[in-house]
């Protein structure tokens, strides 16, 4: 899976969870004698929960989930593109949250564990969706070659 410029592996930070979930917004309208209509106004929210596990030693870097929290503060939106090379759209990451455990006597974590919590934002704008498929393909052509 790639977020933006970053591919959730196992020399990086191994995918373990993933989980949707899309809110759909319905105005209720009641009819006399009837059951109520509802009708579609569109989607009121779609979020992605992705779980995962590094471990500092393999992977040679302790800054994974602050690399994420920097790009994180920039407020910019991220494609999200499946293993299967799936485009499921811009998102934004709204929360970050991390374990860390199996200390070295130094103090520093053998195991880190991580949730990012994603929430995908509009690509109505041209330019922007232009730049997105632009990105998506780049990191395809990545992908490919990993």
């Amino acid at each position: 899976m790639i977020l933006g410029d970053f591919k959730f592996s196992i020399r990086t930070a191994a995918n373990q969870g993933f989980k949707r979930s899309t809110d759909y917004n319905n105005a209720k309208i009641d009819r006399i004698g009837e059951l109520p209509y509802f009708q579609r106004l569109g989607i009121s929210g779609d979020k992605i929960d992705i779980d995962g596990v590094f471990y500092p030693d393999f992977t040679g870097n302790y800054k994974t989930i602050d690399n994420l929290r920097t790009s994180a503060l920039a407020n910019h939106p991220h494609v999200l593109i499946t293993d299967a090379g799936d485009v499921l759209g811009a998102f934004v990451i709204s929360n970050i949250s991390e374990t860390q455990s199996h200390f070295k006597p130094d103090g520093t974590p053998r195991k880190i564990e991580f949730s990012l919590s994603l929430e995908r934002t509009s690509e109505e704008s041209s330019e922007t969706l232009s730049g997105f498929l632009s990105v998506a393909s780049n990191l395809l052509e990545r992908l490919i070659k990993w």
